[in-house]
């Protein structure tokens, strides 16, 4: 009998682990996508945006977002860095939206405005904003370091996003 007990907690401990493992591979494999914008500020002598991105989380894990690093590109040219290490929540078998404020300054716009001048006032849509990085997720005892975060999108998208999120509010 204390042989079948111990074999019934074993195989139930088994479980809970190949559980647990299976959660943490669906958690990795969240999925993220930019679901709104809002353009607070866009000349030639300053950019301030924010990009509210998406994650879908499909496990039964809620985890911990942390050490955000972000780097900001205009046209393959890097403008700046973004560096968070603010907590934050995702829920389990739901969505979680984490902003990204983008920041760039006179100083950072002058590396890419000479060649594209033109484009930021005529055509926004060969103007590519890219952010790339990564972030840290923590479920319990369990850390994912160096989750990727690749965003890719041009100018003129960023801002018909962002004219949807006024017309629908």
């Amino acid at each position: 009998m204390k042989k079948l007990i111990g074999t019934l907690f074993y195989g139930a401990g088994l479980l809970i682990v190949i559980y647990g493992i299976q959660q943490l591979v669906t958690l990795y494999h969240s999925t993220y996508k930019v679901i709104r914008t809002k353009v607070n500020k866009l000349s030639l002598t300053a950019m301030d945006i924010i990009l509210y991105l998406q994650i879908t989380n499909n496990s039964d894990i809620s985890a911990q977002i942390h050490n955000e690093f972000f780097e900001v590109f205009i046209n393959d040219k890097k403008v700046s860095e973004i560096k968070s290490s603010d907590l934050v929540h995702i829920n389990s078998n739901g969505n979680t939206v984490l902003p990204i404020p983008i920041k760039i300054n006179a100083d950072q716009l002058l590396k890419v405005a000479a060649n594209n001048i033109s484009n930021i006032l005529n055509d926004k849509s060969k103007i590519r904003l890219e952010i790339k990085g990564y972030l840290s997720l923590t479920a319990g005892a369990i850390s994912l370091k160096n989750y990727p975060v690749d965003v890719n999108y041009t100018l003129q998208d960023i801002i018909d996003m962002s004219k949807a999120t006024k017309d629908g509010e």
